[in-house]
Formats: C-alpha cells, sequence, structure tokens
C-alpha cells in the first residue's frame, strides 16, 4: 500500500503545484482570490495523507524479512514513508504553536492597549 499512497500523493501534490501556478498568472489578470479546483486539490491531499497516516501507522513495524508474507514491506521504503509523515506532523504542530502564540500575543496586546 506504502508505493501506492507515495505514487499518488507525488502526482498529485505535482498536479497541484502546475495548477497553483497556472492559477497565480491568471489571478493576477482576473482578480480572483481562490478557484474552487484548487480548494478541491487541497481538500483531497488533506484527506489522502491522513489516510496515508492511517496506513502507515496501522502496519508499524511491517515484516521486513520475507517477500511472500502480507505484511511484508521494503524497510527502506517504509521507514521512509515513516518519518516523511512524522516530519510533516511535527513541522505542522510547531507552524501551529508559533502562528497561536502570534495570535495570543496578538490578542493580549490589544487588551493592553
Amino acid at each position: 500500500m506504502m508505493p501506492i499512497y507515495l505514487i499518488v500523493l507525488g502526482a498529485v501534490l505535482l498536479l497541484f503545484t502546475c495548477c497553483r501556478y497556472q492559477s497565480y498568472n491568471r489571478d493576477e489578470r482576473q482578480g480572483q482570490s481562490v478557484s474552487p479546483l484548487l480548494l478541491v486539490m487541497d481538500l483531497f491531499t488533506f484527506a489522502w495523507f491522513i489516510c496515508g497516516l492511517e496506513w502507515i501507522y496501522r502496519a508499524y513495524e511491517p515484516n521486513y524479512d520475507d517477500p511472500k508474507s502480507a505484511d511484508y514491506c521494503n524497510m527502506t521504503l517504509y521507514q521512509f514513508v515513516f518519518w516523511l509523515g512524522n516530519s510533516y506532523l511535527i513541522l505542522s504542530g510547531i507552524c501551529l504553536l508559533i502562528t497561536s502564540n502570534n495570535v495570543f500575543n496578538l490578542y493580549i496586546n490589544c487588551l493592553v492597549w
């Protein structure tokens, strides 16, 4: 399941990048703010990422030795996907903390004034 997850995620992100580039060029000319296609692709990418995390954590410590086993997964591939998901979650958490800290400081500054 991990190779399918990576192939679909890579293809969607590549398509998303191309569409985002086209959208920026078009938006400058037409003054639009959000493309419906990009919104759908954002939602799909988020849902696919959540599904991928579920597959990754459900198969935690798969069988690395027997290729004929039902739960076999290549060790390098599994560890790459595992740490890709973990690093995304860690970076998202750090960004959330920084953002919430800035919002909290802004709120406190407004109360003080």
